[in-house]
């Protein structure tokens, strides 16, 4: 694909503004200039994730582009929340980082983020990532299959290229021919080497789509020299990173000085010690071969969230129909009278196992629909009192060797069936069996788990409590979809993530609460009546 045909392809697909966050305007300057040179013409700059927020909910956006150093956690927030609900749960969401903290990169790639690029970065990388980005979303063109990373241009006939083109690139500087054809001896074998002149050339290559990745440099040439174009570089946003090495047979310490102050990483004396310089540059190597192999574990890490999110996806549709047929093959069998006692239980155990199986999709299809903001539910009468009594006698048995004591409270003056709510029972039964064991999971040994139901004209409120040994930092992350790697296992054995979600999408509001006092965990879903539902249909 061309470069033209892909702006064109671009200028198509996208629809509406994207939305940059960067608050340096240098940097903010030079992003926005990339994204036009890729024909991204519509273009919202903002300072703040609370800005960004509110562009993303005035309107249709076509992509979020960010730096997830400057206000990470809140941008994580933001993230969690746009996949969570529709119309903006597929928006692309591009963000660009240092790589520094792995456990928020975690969290990033846990919460969908579309890409991950570090910085600095080179321009051709930036508009290949977000070429594909768009050409993968769009629903008028196919993905790409596969994209040149690292394609090198010459910049006249006169320029020397010598290549290993999957190589780092180093671009030498140097007026005389001999010493640009000894370096190219040296190291063309192993780098992609581009060989000029004069310092135009040089700077137009480093600030050009596709930087290299080091730069050998002469002092003494003719119009700009090696100290006005390290200057030039390092007044670039394209540049500026760029490692230095400077090559001269200035040997005076106030050469060394100015070029140390220039941001040169080394300093190299003529004439040229072939062996020491292969060392010095093998060693500024690694720095660019640890980053590549750090973008490399990222878009690893991308898409191996990409395969479970495609796995999920599976177990939620593709398995669900030969589980149904299974169970309709089971049913057909069960009614076959010449079957004997021994037979027919194990055929009631067979059933159930693969009943508990398709329950078990169907509610992985249920909360994806709830996450994705496709859910509609169906509501029917949901007997609460029937369900905690089931769950108190399930959670007695599961826990008995911890010797937990599941007490189910009722109101009183209300009779069992007055305790009722408008939705899917089998979703309650699921969320509240997660809250339940999310309590019995974390309360202490030998300690009272109490569930108390409280009706009142206008809610039905649920409330567990339970002693716990938790701290409240533990407690308030419980609700968590994304438990931080940094907080303790044991508290994240169990999360109660999924069972909130399902419950708030029967109009519930959930809470979690620890009071440090008494020790006391309290896990509280407040359902309010609605007016005019008849739990008795004709």
């Amino acid at each position: 694909m061309g470069t033209s045909d892909s702006h064109m392809d671009i200028a198509k697909i996208i629809s509406g503004p994207t939305l940059v966050l960067e608050k340096d305007n240098v940097h903010s300057d030079a992003l926005c200039n990339q994204l036009r040179a890729i024909g991204i013409s519509q273009i919202t700059v903002v300072e703040s994730v609370e800005a960004l927020e509110r562009c993303v909910a005035d309107g249709p956006a076509a992509m979020i582009i960010c730096n997830i150093d400057l206000d990470s956690a809140n941008l994580l927030t933001l993230l969690k929340n746009i996949r969570s609900r529709a119309p903006h749960h597929t928006l692309p969401f591009l963000t660009l980082t240092s790589g520094t903290d792995r456990p928020l990169i975690e969290q990033f790639v846990q919460a969908k983020v579309s890409d991950i690029i570090l910085t600095p970065l080179k321009p051709d990388t930036l508009k290949t990532r977000i070429t594909r980005l768009l050409l993968a979303t769009s629903q008028s063109q196919p993905p790409l299959s596969q994209f040149e990373f690292g394609r090198l241009h010459r910049f006249s006939n006169s320029d020397l290229v010598a290549s290993n083109q999957d190589s780092p690139t180093i671009l030498v500087v140097d007026d005389v021919p001999d010493n640009l054809m000894l370096i190219t001896s040296v190291f063309r074998k192993e780098f992609h080497l581009k060989l000029v002149k004069d310092g135009e050339k040089a700077i137009r290559i480093c600030q050009s789509d596709n930087p290299p990745d080091l730069v050998l440099l002469d002092i003494m040439m003719p119009n700009l020299n090696g100290f006005d174009v390290a200057r030039i570089l390092r007044e670039h946003p394209h540049s500026e990173h760029i490692p230095i090495v400077f090559m001269t047979a200035l040997d005076d310490i106030y050469s060394r000085k100015r070029a140390m102050k220039l941001g040169a990483v080394d300093f190299i004396t003529k004439p040229i010690d072939i062996e020491m310089l292969r060392f010095r540059i093998a060693n500024l190597m690694r720095l660019v071969h640890a980053r590549r192999d750090l973008q490399k574990e990222f878009d690893q890490m991308l898409e191996l969230n990409t395969l479970k999110e495609s796995l999920e996806f599976n177990i939620r549709y593709e398995i669900r129909e030969p589980l149904l047929n299974a169970l309709h093959l089971l049913e057909e069998l069960a009614a076959d009278s010449s079957l004997n006692m021994l037979q027919k239980t194990q055929l009631s155990i067979t059933r159930k196992s693969v009943g508990d199986a398709l329950a078990l999709t169907r509610l992985a299809s249920e909360i994806y629909q709830i996450e994705t903001g496709t859910f509609v539910l169906k509501a029917g009468k949901v007997q609460l009192f029937n369900i905690f009594n089931r769950l108190s006698v399930q959670f007695k048995n599961l826990y008995a060797e911890k010797k937990l004591d599941i007490k189910l409270t009722k109101p009183k003056n209300y009779l069992y069936d007055e305790l009722f709510i408008a939705g899917d029972e089998f979703l309650c039964y699921s969320a509240f069996q997660i809250l339940t064991r999310l309590a019995c999971e974390h309360a202490a040994p030998s300690s009272c788990v109490e569930i108390v139901c409280l009706k009142y004209p206008d809610s039905i409120i649920l409330n567990i409590d339970s002693s716990t040994l938790l701290d409240i930092n533990n407690v308030l992350s419980l609700f968590d979809r994304f438990p931080s790697s940094n907080n303790n296992k044991e508290a994240h054995s169990h999360n109660g993530y999924h069972g909130k979600i399902m419950l708030e999408a029967h109009g519930a509001t959930v809470t979690v609460s620890l009071d440090e006092e008494t020790r006391l965990l309290n896990i509280s879903a407040s359902f309010p009546q609605k007016e005019g539902f008849n739990p008795y249909p004709e």
